[in-house]
């Protein structure tokens, strides 16, 4: 009896996409690209940058496809993208740049040139794993899950500074996040249509 119930929860629990389906997910579902249009090569560079920290650093399975989420949602993969517009001196000038849309303070914080994908995503995700590691040490978030602790660390980094006055961001999440639970969605549909 008990190994059928363990056997029936094994088979509806879906494991975590492989990176080739969260790629097909980040080609073909980025709201900001039409598919077509998607550097591809892009894309490929991020899911390498992302396998390296994830193997390194146990960033869980179950967000796989974060950084693919976060240049989809910024840039639409682009490189090149700017974007926060503010006018200074009677000039426009974009606050953030790339293609997970830096602002300046990382060019100084982990030398980084903006515009470089594989660069600024490296730094992106070192900051995630410098905010996951200050959550444990600081005492933030208690009685939260290791990947809520994840998810907290990743709106850190994308949403700014995390204080007492906004709960150090504990209970938030980032529209990224958002836009990769949509694409596990997709996912989990294709798996069930025959043939894929």
């Amino acid at each position: 009896m008990i190994i059928g119930i363990i056997t029936t929860l094994a088979l509806s629990v879906s494991p975590p996409p492989t990176y080739d389906e969260i790629r097909g997910a980040a080609i073909h579902h980025c709201h900001r690209k039409n598919w077509y249009d998607v550097n591809q090569d892009i894309v490929d560079d991020l899911i390498e940058i992302e396998k390296h920290y994830f193997s390194n650093y146990n960033i869980p399975t179950e967000l796989r496809g974060m950084l693919l989420a976060a240049a989809c949602n910024e840039s639409g993969y682009n490189s090149r993208a700017k974007g926060d517009w503010t006018v200074r001196k009677g000039r426009k000038i974009a606050l953030a740049k790339g293609v997970v849309q830096l602002h300046s303070w990382w060019t100084t914080k982990y030398a980084v040139d903006r515009y470089d994908h594989v660069q600024s995503s490296e730094a992106w995700l070192k900051h995630i794993i410098h905010q996951r590691n200050k959550i444990d040490r600081k005492g933030w978030c208690k009685g939260h899950s290791n990947i809520k602790k994840w998810v907290v660390a990743w709106v850190q980094t994308t949403r700014g500074r995390s204080n007492k006055k906004n709960n150090f961001r504990c209970y938030q999440s980032p529209s990224h996040y958002k836009h990769l639970k949509r694409w596990y969605r997709e996912i989990k549909k294709e798996r069930k249509v025959p043939g894929c």
